[in-house]
């Protein structure tokens, strides 16, 4: 409910009691439907035309047992995108000691996932904290563990951000200031989980002329997941793969709706990508 569906307006129930309840913030919620929450509450007495109701005013909800299911295509967008800010950037990647779980305070601290598996990981260490995985806002700054969320997508005052994959870019830190003025950046060294990933991604040379090859005899409707299945590449390298040859001017490529179309023929080289370039040192370790 709310002008853009900000608030959860639900029904609780526990053993047979029923109660009507309002979530202000926590529109987000309504997608995942979880089943079973823990809730901070204050009871309201609402009396209209000498009739009375209770309801729960929900500060705080927790679901319970929330799954965390990888979407390739989405974590490939959101670190093409952030490679594509950096405007070619090539610093060495910041590293800082995680800090122990049992010293990350309950409000303040956003544990940033890149990776599904980091964001299991760290589910499993902070099990109380609240689990994002769409664009949201917080003004109370909940300690919450974000997956498959742009930085820029995150609007809550936190005071704490920790890079828990690394620093893709190389200039993770100042991603992080400029969404979060206010906070400070601490970095995890490379996660397994995001060196994988960028290894599977990274198109060679032979992967981008099967993909260009495709697309253009491919009807302009086919989806990411038709084109992987016929050029056999992963769904991430398809999308990277657009993306480069997009910057050579080879393709049309939108990377929010991830609609194509082909562009005149013109000899390039994968080299004159410089995302192409950032990609292959980042795989590299660079």
């Amino acid at each position: 409910v709310g002008q853009n569906g900000d608030h959860l307006k639900c029904e609780l129930m526990q053993g047979d009691v029923r109660r009507g309840g309002i979530a202000f913030r926590h529109g987000s919620l309504a997608k995942l439907q979880p089943q079973t929450v823990d809730i901070l509450f204050t009871p309201v007495r609402n009396e209209f035309r000498d009739t009375v109701t209770y309801e729960c005013q929900i500060s705080r909800m927790i679901p319970r047992q929330v799954s965390i299911a990888r979407n390739e295509i989405a974590e490939t967008v959101l670190m093409v995108r952030d490679l594509l800010r950096v405007n070619g950037a090539d610093e060495g990647a910041d590293t800082a000691e995680t800090p122990e779980p049992d010293g990350i305070p309950v409000q303040g601290t956003l544990i940033y996932c890149r990776c599904a598996d980091t964001a299991r990981l760290w589910r499993g260490l902070l099990s109380d904290a609240d689990l994002r995985q769409e664009l949201y806002a917080d003004p109370c700054a909940y300690t919450a563990i974000s997956y498959g969320v742009a930085l820029e997508d995150i609007h809550a005052p936190y005071r704490t951000v920790l890079l828990a994959d690394g620093d893709l870019t190389g200039e993770d830190r100042r991603l992080v200031s400029q969404a979060f003025p206010m906070a400070e950046a601490l970095c995890c060294k490379r996660s397994g989980a995001l060196a994988m990933a960028l290894n599977a991604i990274v198109p060679d040379m032979n992967g981008l002329r099967t993909l260009y090859a495709v697309m253009r005899k491919a009807p302009s409707t086919a989806d990411i997941q038709t084109l992987a299945g016929q050029t056999g590449l992963c769904v991430g390298a398809v999308v990277a793969g657009a993306c480069v040859l997009r910057e050579i001017d080879l393709i049309e490529f939108d990377l929010k709706t991830l609609e194509w179309g082909m562009k005149p023929l013109v000899r390039r080289s994968p080299e004159e990508s410089q995302l192409y370039r950032l990609l292959r040192k980042r795989k590299e370790g660079a």
